[in-house]
């Protein structure tokens, strides 16, 4: 007997020259969706939307306007503290964080998909970078030149 379900889905498109990031949430009680736009250039956040179409309680709806204070920072560095501080806690909503978390992971593994299939090998290097130690397969016992073939399917 199922007490309680949930499912995400996450995605990542390459649109007029920059990165539309969709993140879902559907469970419940709760049906959100999030919209990040990110400039592949500079990694800034051009645009971000979140919308809560169905939560438990009115007023939990009160914090959708809270997302487009992530507008403007760069995706790097010190985003997930910044997010946590902006989107989350006690003025914030669990979920909007968990969502625009979600969608800064998918956007750093579609990013690295988009420097594959370009042939980018000054960019894949710095993804292997980025993704040094982060697990097994890119740890410090695995090559740094081996750059995946076919986009990175295998």
């Amino acid at each position: 007997m199922y007490l309680y379900n949930r499912s995400k889905h996450c995605s990542v498109k390459f649109i007029d020259d920059v990165f539309l990031i969709q993140s879902i949430l559907l469970d419940d009680f709760h049906e959100m969706i999030m919209e990040i736009v990110i400039d592949p250039e500079d990694h800034i956040i051009r645009d971000i939307d979140f919308t809560m179409r169905r939560t438990p309680y009115d007023y939990c709806k009160g914090v959708q306007i809270k997302a487009k204070e992530m507008k403007g920072i760069k995706v790097g560095p010190g985003i997930s503290g910044l997010a946590k501080q902006k989107l989350g806690e006690a003025s914030g909503c669990y979920h909007l964080l968990d969502l625009f978390m979600e969608g800064i992971k998918v956007y750093k593994q579609g990013t690295a998909r988009w420097r594959f299939k370009n042939n980018d090998t000054e960019g894949i290097k710095a993804t292997r970078k980025a993704l040094k130690d982060t697990c097994y397969y890119y740890s410090k016992n695995h090559d740094d030149t081996f750059l995946p073939k076919n986009g990175g399917q295998q």
